[in-house]
């Protein structure tokens, strides 16, 4: 059977049923019978429980690799949109994914990330597209922050930077004008006051 425990719940119950009905027919209850048909019924509950519990911590687990992925696959996109990539890029997206999932990857895995990318980026887009209903909003949100961050952090907003931008933030269902947003809180220029003597 395709879930545990199945087997044993429709094994104790067809005992249980069983007892009941040869009680009725004939007076005699069959108590061996009906402990062992429980104990089954007990059994199934619980295979049938762990295995719940269990499919549920890996589907929360892929979700959240699955947001991670999304997050650095973006800047990855951002980064190579102007067709090339170099360690100082790939040093900043590092500290950029740290910065914002407190995840650590290294540049190394970013640059293997980025040859699949680059091969195709559009396949990437439409990627996105398909895994958005299964990616959490923080993490949609965190990847959107991941690609303006990359778009600015070398000071020029590069027109196909933005583009690609734009294209991620689509995918991941958030309109232009959340998109501004976010460029707004990140170009805004960084005022500090004195404090009052």
């Amino acid at each position: 059977m395709k879930y545990p425990g199945v087997r044993a719940l429709l094994i104790g119950l067809a005992m249980i049923i069983g007892t009941f009905v040869v009680l009725l027919a004939t007076d005699r209850l069959f108590y061996v019978v009906l402990i062992i048909g429980a104990i089954s019924l007990l059994k199934g509950l619980f295979e049938l429980l762990v295995y719940t519990f269990k499919s549920k911590e890996k589907k929360a687990e892929h979700h959240a690799h699955l947001g991670l992925k999304t997050v650095y696959q973006s800047m990855l996109l951002v980064a190579m949109a102007d067709g090339r990539l170099d360690q100082s890029e790939l040093v900043t997206m590092a500290d950029i994914f740290q910065q914002l999932t407190a995840q650590n990857i290294s540049p190394e895995e970013l640059k293997s990330g980025a040859e699949a990318v680059g091969a195709d980026p559009d396949a990437f887009i439409k990627e996105l597209k398909r895994n958005a209903s299964q990616i959490e909003l923080d993490f949609k949100t965190l990847a959107v922050r991941a690609a303006v961050h990359i778009s600015v952090c070398d000071g020029a907003l590069a027109e196909a930077e933005q583009a690609r931008v734009n294209d991620i933030a689509g995918a991941l269902g958030f309109s232009p004008v959340q998109v501004e947003q976010v460029y707004g809180e990140l170009l805004q220029p960084q005022t500090t006051e004195a404090a009052p003597a």
